[in-house]
C-alpha cells in the first residue's frame, strides 16, 4: 500500500471484485461523476465502432446501462466525430454535445432523453465541416455551461432555460476557426464562474458571470505545440515543462521536476498529483517534485485524482487509495496486523526488526 511518503506491505481487509468490463478492450476515455461512485467507460473498436457503458463502482459494482454510438434502432445518435459527456452534480443525469449543435440530457439510469437544447452558432463561423472544439461543463447544481464554436453558453438542466446570451470567446474570424476545430474549454474547480479555454495558438481565462476575458497567454515563442494540463484545485496549469498562473498570467519555469503532463491523471485538495505511466503510478507533490512511485497489481488502466486520494482502475477492478497526509501510518498498521511470510523475512535487510510490524 503507498502513502504520502513511502511504502508498506498489506493484506487486503475484503477482495476486490474483477470487472470484466474493464478488461477487453480497454476503454478509450473514462468520464467520472463528481461523487465518485459512478464511471462512463468509452470504447473504440478498431473497426470504427464506438459505443458505452454506464458502472456504478458504490457501494456494489455494476454495470448500470449502456449504448452503442450510432443510427441503428437502440443505439444513440451522437454523430461520428467526437462526444463531450459530464455528469451532474448528483450523478443522475448524463450530459451529452456530439454532431448535432444540441445540448442532450439523458438519465444515469436507463439513458432516455429527457430534451434537447440548440445550441448557438456565430455567424462568422465559415466552416463547412463538424465542430469539433465543444466541451460541456457542470458548473452549478442546475447549470450546464457549454463551449461550442467559440462561444460559451449557460444552460438550466432541469427545464433547458438558457441563463443569459451566449458570450463570444473569440477576438477575429481567424481566431474562431481555430477554436470551433480545435478549442477545449475546463471549468475552474476553485472558481466555478471561470472557464479556461486552451487552443493550439494558447489560453485564455474567461469569467461567465462577468462575461469578459481575465487573462490570456500566447504561444508566439513555444515551439511545438506544448500540451496543457490542468490541476483542479490549484490555480496552475502546466504548459509544457513551465507552469501558467491563472491568478497573475504569469508563466515561470519552476524550480523543482514537474511530471509529464501527458501522464497527468489528477490530484488530491492537498496538493498531491497522480501519473500514469504504462506500468506504474506515480505520486508528486505539487510544490516538490515526485515523492515515489508503484506497481499496481495487474495491468493498469486508468488514475483518477478524488479529495484525499485516488481511484485506481485496473482489470482486477476499482480500488480507493486514500492519501491523505495526516495519520496515514495509523491507517495502514490496521490494515498490515499480520506476520511477515518467511520470504519477506528473509529480504529484510540485515539488522531490521523481524518482529510482527506495526506493534
Amino acid at each position: 500500500m503507498v502513502y504520502p511518503t513511502g511504502l508498506l506491505r498489506y493484506k487486503p481487509a475484503i477482495r476486490i471484485e474483477n470487472l470484466s468490463q474493464f478488461s477487453e478492450p480497454r476503454p478509450g476515455d473514462l468520464i467520472w461523476a463528481p461523487d465518485g461512485k459512478t464511471v462512463l467507460t468509452f470504447y473504440r473498436s478498431s473497426a470504427g465502432r464506438r459505443w458505452f457503458d454506464v458502472v456504478r463502482l458504490r457501494p456494489e459494482q455494476s454495470r448500470i446501462t449502456g449504448a452503442a454510438i450510432g443510427t441503428l434502432p437502440g443505439e444513440i445518435d451522437l454523430g461520428d466525430n467526437d462526444i463531450s459527456f459530464a455528469f451532474t452534480k448528483t450523478g443522475d443525469y448524463l450530459l451529452a454535445v456530439g454532431e448535432a449543435r444540441e445540448l442532450r440530457v439523458y438519465t444515469t439510469q436507463d439513458l432516455r432523453l429527457v430534451r434537447a437544447m440548440n445550441l448557438p452558432a456565430p455567424t462568422e463561423l465559415r466552416a463547412t465541416g463538424p465542430v469539433t472544439g465543444k466541451d460541456v461543463m457542470v458548473t452549478g447544481p442546475d447549470e450546464a455551461t457549454v463551449f461550442y464554436a467559440g462561444l460559451l453558453t449557460r444552460w438550466r438542466i432541469s427545464d433547458g432555460t438558457p441563463l443569459g446570451n451566449p458570450l463570444p470567446v473569440f477576438a477575429n474570424p481567424e481566431d474562431l476557426s481555430i477554436l470551433a476545430q480545435a478549442g477545449k474549454a475546463v471549468e475552474r474547480s476553485d472558481h466555478p464562474e471561470q472557464i479556461i479555454l486552451m487552443s493550439p495558438d494558447g489560453l485564455s481565462l474567461w469569467d461567465i458571470r462577468e462575461r469578459r476575458e481575465l487573462r490570456s497567454w500566447r504561444r508566439e515563442t513555444m515551439s511545438p505545440m506544448p500540451t496543457y494540463r490542468y490541476l483542479p484545485g490549484r490555480p496552475e496549469i502546466y504548459v509544457g515543462q513551465k507552469i501558467w498562473n491563472l491568478d497573475t498570467g504569469a508563466l515561470t519555469t519552476p524550480t523543482h521536476p514537474v511530471p509529464d503532463p501527458g501522464s497527468v491523471k489528477g490530484n488530491t485538495a492537498n496538493g498531491l498529483i497522480i501519473a500514469a505511466k504504462s506500468d506504474s503510478i506515480e505520486i508528486w507533490d505539487a510544490d516538490r517534485g515526485r515523492l515515489f512511485d508503484f506497481h499496481p497489481p495487474g495491468p493498469g488502466l486508468e488514475a483518477v485524482g478524488a479529495p484525499t486520494g485516488m481511484v485506481l482502475m485496473s482489470q482486477d477492478g476499482p480500488a480507493t487509495i486514500d492519501l491523505t497526509r495526516a495519520d496515514a501510518l495509523a491507517r495502514l498498521c490496521a490494515i498490515s496486523d499480520r506476520e511477515y511470510t518467511g520470504a519477506e523475512r528473509a529480504a529484510l535487510p540485515i539488522g531490521a526488526d523481524t518482529t510482527t510490524p506495526c506493534r
